[in-house]
């Protein structure tokens, strides 16, 4: 008996897993500050707790009936082993408030998104499952965001944001994260899985719906005025475009909805939200120029094993390494306290032996969306179709990483490993003897290794 066997006599552990990812955008506002005092005690990580509990029990019941890991629960291991060992080196030199920075920023953007995966990986999907989970999602979570962040830049920017956030970039939609960064993603996430349920939807009511939720949600990545998100969600929706002609109508209206407003707004003078201000904004790239060259200029000194893992490694080590580039000041890169760059942050804080792991997480999880995506096209179209729109949020995440620290981001990378952990399981098995009336066998003109890998998928 597997552990995922364990987890199927009861819908109370991804009602509990819900729980915690639905919720955590509530959580982080009001939870939080009513637990805001108590050490430790966040609404979201009891969240956490909760939903990680039903697996942890049942591993520890039988631990040796585990599913084989995957790779990328090995590349998992290998960067969380290389990660511990690196801040173990720092701790001699921390005090009891860094120490516990650092312990709060490898839970909630190393271990609970990690969990996340190992959790949808272990539960018992079916189609009717998943479904209910991505309209949680979608008109549940991306609704509240959206709600949220039209109030903010139709009323006011700052709406339930605390004083201490605000900053030179406050006009801007936010939701209730301490940045539009993360709005921004996070809408972008849910826009991806709104398109892959209106794929999946026939009924006209909650086609309609979802395509309002759609525009609306693009309209609130407007005004996050995160411009690593308006290049990453135009390049998600060509993707999906291409992959899947029924959705070509919605994501070309998506994203014309998006780069109208960003190239046509200004130019005719309707620019109420700002945009004009925030494309010609040349403060953040000097930032990120100065900070690529210090970056770099750190890496030379300690490629190996980098300076040790930690929140704000960079921030305090830094100092002796500010380098100009390209006429850009070195001053530029003093306010910043990381590289806006994941790949940079990386190499930072643990060097090549942690760099290398890194991108094996990264190359195994494309590697098993792209897999799935072929393997189960006929046989389990639906889970085939998730693989695809999953990996067209994963390259939101990876272009944002270019610009942003999405390392640095939790709720982002809980989303993404938890779709990544529903693709992963054997969610497309139960799928198909659900819908095998309406399997489609494996034409004749495939080619002979693809239809191999149909039949090796439906005998699995």
């Amino acid at each position: 008996m597997v552990v995922a066997d364990r987890l199927k006599g009861s819908a109370l552990p991804l009602l509990l897993t819900m729980f915690w990812i639905g919720g955590v955008p509530f959580f982080l506002l009001f939870g939080n500050r009513l637990l805001g005092s108590v050490l430790f005690l966040h609404a979201d990580r009891v969240a956490f707790l909760l939903a990680a509990a039903p697996l942890a029990l049942a591993t520890l019941r039988g631990a040796r009936t585990l599913r084989p890991l995957t790779g990328v629960e090995k590349a998992m291991a290998a960067y969380l082993a290389v990660i511990f060992a690196s801040w173990a080196t720092t701790l001699p030199y921390k005090g009891l408030t860094v120490f516990k920075q650092d312990a709060d920023f490898i839970l909630t953007c190393f271990i609970m998104p990690y969990t996340a995966f190992v959790i949808a990986r272990h539960t018992a999907w079916s189609r009717e499952r998943i479904t209910t989970c991505l309209w949680v999602l979608v008109a549940g979570v991306g609704g509240y965001l959206l709600i949220f962040g039209t109030v903010q830049y139709a009323y006011d920017w700052n709406f339930l944001v605390p004083q201490s956030l605000w900053d030179v970039l406050s006009e801007r939609s936010r939701g209730p994260f301490e940045n539009g960064g993360v709005y921004g993603i996070v809408v972008s996430l849910l826009i991806v899985l709104t398109l892959f349920l209106y794929l999946q939807s026939r009924a006209r009511p909650a086609r309609a719906l979802l395509l309002m939720i759609a525009i609306g949600l693009v309209q609130c990545v407007v005004a996050s005025k995160t411009r690593a998100v308006w290049i990453g969600l135009p390049l998600a929706l060509l993707l999906v475009a291409l992959r899947y002609p029924r959705i070509r109508a919605v994501a070309a209206l998506s994203t014309a909805w998006l780069l109208g407003q960003l190239l046509l707004a200004p130019t005719v003078g309707v620019d109420r939200l700002g945009l004009e201000q925030r494309l010609v904004q040349v403060e953040p790239i000097h930032d990120r120029v100065a900070l690529t060259a210090t970056a770099s200029s750190m890496i030379g000194h300690r490629p190996l094993f980098g300076y040790g893992f930690g929140m704000f490694t960079f921030q305090g080590d830094k100092g002796d390494f500010y380098t100009s580039w390209g006429g850009v000041s070195a001053q530029s890169a003093v306010y910043p306290n990381n590289p806006h760059n994941d790949a940079l942050n990386v190499l930072i804080l643990t060097g090549v032996v942690g760099f290398i792991p890194y991108l094996a997480l990264l190359w195994t999880s494309w590697r098993l969306l792209g897999r799935n995506r072929v393997r189960w096209r006929f046989s389990s179209p639906f889970v085939a179709q998730l693989a695809g729109f999953t990996q067209a949020a994963f390259l939101v995440l990876l272009v944002a990483g270019q610009f942003h620290s999405v390392m640095y981001m939790s709720y982002p990378q809980v989303l993404f490993f938890f779709l990544l952990g529903i693709v992963a399981s054997d969610a497309a098995l139960t799928v198909r003897a659900a819908d095998a009336p309406d399997v489609v066998a494996a034409p004749a003109w495939m080619a002979p290794s693809e239809t191999a890998t149909v039949a090796a998928g439906a005998e699995a």
